[in-house]
């Protein structure tokens, strides 16, 4: 039977450094999933009729880090060969390709992206570009300025005034992200920067919430699905970077007023950007309530599972509707429950232990597997009636991981 038989699904690549969540989602939208991604973990398998990654976990041996083995290269030599055995239609991205606009190039040469083209991803993710539009939309922004040298990022912080925050001109889940309180700090953040980065910014730090808008969007018309909490840098699940990702609540818990404006801020970036399909902004909603914007991640969101879980939803559906027929749902769907998902870091190199009896755990590694200190190891999930509630069913489930592992409580 040949793939454009009625009986049989339509084929599609997923591919990004964690392809986990979009490989499910796809799944449930009616596709048959081929899976291109960094872990390769147990439940990715479950779920692909065909899945390859970066690293092949082995009992008894490392798995090594991700700073050391990924690269968004290494996807795409991969995705050549998955491509050539499965035959997919379509292609889906998840996280670690945004800044790598050659790669992306060439993946959508080699099967078609569906979403937004190389050329849109690279100009909504070129800083100054993206910058200097919000400017233009009146959008407010923490003050950024680009550098090359210590001594432009000196200057720089001191017309912005500590603290400062210090950024590599390419970023992904929130490393590599400096908090500086002074200048000594400034000079070593910078030097350690400055060895991987063209240019590095120096941006006005804003306390507050982190928070994303989950949008879908035609380029003409753009509708917000939901504003999510970020939670980043938390040391009890043992991330190590204090603006590191961490996961995620579904939906924010914040007043009304405040998420119609998160919502109507990232609904105008998407269309100043002409972006299709599923997309995520990421701002700061300040104490006063404010939200500043901070950058766009055009593509499917580590958030999606909680979002569809919240609104009961398929948001892969509705990336395809919006993507190949212009389609936007006939309205908001309002949130049924609140769902939070927490990514566990290893708290030392250890050996895995069986996981995936658990109805409730994602990203499962194989058992007898280690893990470097730092990596991650396997993210839960929890729902509740309010978002407390789901994140503290989160924290416990994380701890009972954590426990396995051998870690002592922080």
């Amino acid at each position: 039977m040949d793939q454009g038989s009625p009986h049989r699904s339509p084929r599609i690549m997923v591919i990004g450094l964690d392809a986990s969540g979009l490989a499910r989602a796809a799944a449930r939208a009616g596709y048959s999933v081929c899976a291109v991604d960094y872990f390769g973990d147990l439940d990715v398998k479950s779920l692909c009729i065909h899945s390859e990654s970066i690293i092949e976990q082995r009992v008894g041996e490392s798995s090594g880090t991700i700073e050391t083995c990924y690269s968004p290269r290494g996807l795409l030599n991969i995705a050549r060969r998955v491509a050539s055995e499965c035959r997919p239609q379509f292609m889906l991205l998840a996280s670690g390709l945004d800044d790598s606009a050659n790669v992306l190039e060439e993946l959508n040469e080699l099967t078609p992206i569906l979403g937004n083209p190389p050329d849109a991803i690279k100009r909504v993710r070129d800083k100054k570009i993206f910058f200097d539009e919000l400017d233009r939309l009146g959008i407010p922004h923490p003050q950024t300025e680009f550098t090359v040298d210590r001594e432009e990022a000196e200057a720089a912080a001191a017309r912005i005034g500590f603290p400062v925050v210090l950024k590599p001109w390419s970023t992904s889940g929130g490393e590599r992200i400096e908090f500086v309180k002074n200048r000594r700090a400034l000079i070593e953040s910078f030097d350690r920067l400055r060895s991987s980065s063209t240019r590095v910014l120096v941006q006005r730090y804003v306390p507050g919430k982190h928070a994303s808008v989950s949008v879908v969007s035609t380029s003409r018309h753009a509708r917000s699905l939901a504003v999510t909490q970020q939670i980043l840098g938390d040391q009890r699940l043992f991330q190590q970077h204090v603006f590191g990702w961490c996961g995620n609540v579904v939906p924010i818990s914040m007043h009304q007023d405040v998420v119609k404006e998160c919502m109507r801020i990232a609904e105008r970036v998407c269309l100043r950007f002409t972006l299709v399909g599923s997309n995520g902004v990421d701002l700061v909603i300040a104490p006063g309530g404010r939200p500043y914007a901070i950058e766009v991640n055009p593509r499917f969101q580590g958030t999606l599972e909680c979002l569809e879980a919240a609104l009961r939803v398929n948001v892969v559906k509705m990336h395809a509707d919006a993507c190949l027929h212009r389609k936007l749902p006939a309205e908001i769907v309002q949130p049924t429950a609140f769902c939070t998902r927490l990514i566990v870091y290893a708290p030392e190199r250890c050996s895995i232990p069986n996981l995936a009896h658990e109805n409730w755990l994602r990203d499962v590694p194989l058992p007898g597997s280690f893990v470097e200190k730092g990596e991650p190891v396997c993210s839960v999930l929890a729902r509740g009636k309010t978002g407390s509630q789901s994140l503290r069913l989160a924290r416990r489930r994380a701890l009972r991981v954590l426990r396995a592992l051998g870690a002592k409580r922080q």
